[in-house]
């Protein structure tokens, strides 16, 4: 399989949306397996569009927050929609505020 466009490996890992706005949790090796690939490429790509776990808890981003979204939306289409402007957010974050110390401490109560 080619790999998938940032925004779609995005989606799929970070938020568990699949390309048809299927919302489900998924770990590494579910959306390797999605994508027919071994999960050391699927990291490989994670890591080459710069949205890796590790990139993504060294960004000021909530991505919990976002994938709560995800789950709650109304339907496939509303969930590609959160998943699209989550990205979009997500870039703008790690481009703008860089990466910087581990971010771990997300208050869940305030999501």
């Amino acid at each position: 399989m080619s790999r998938p466009e940032p925004a779609v490996l995005f989606a799929l890992y970070h938020l568990g949306v699949d390309t048809t706005g299927n919302v489900k949790f998924r770990n590494l090796h579910d959306c390797a397996r999605l994508l027919q690939v071994a999960p050391g490429e699927l990291q490989t790509w994670l890591k080459a569009a710069r949205i890796d776990q590790e990139t993504a808890t060294r960004t000021d981003f909530n991505i919990s927050r976002a994938h709560v979204d995800a789950q709650l939306a109304g339907g496939p289409a509303e969930a590609l929609s959160v998943a699209a402007e989550a990205y979009v957010a997500f870039v703008k974050a790690r481009d703008e505020g860089g990466t910087t110390d581990v971010k771990l401490d997300i208050d869940y109560d305030d999501l």
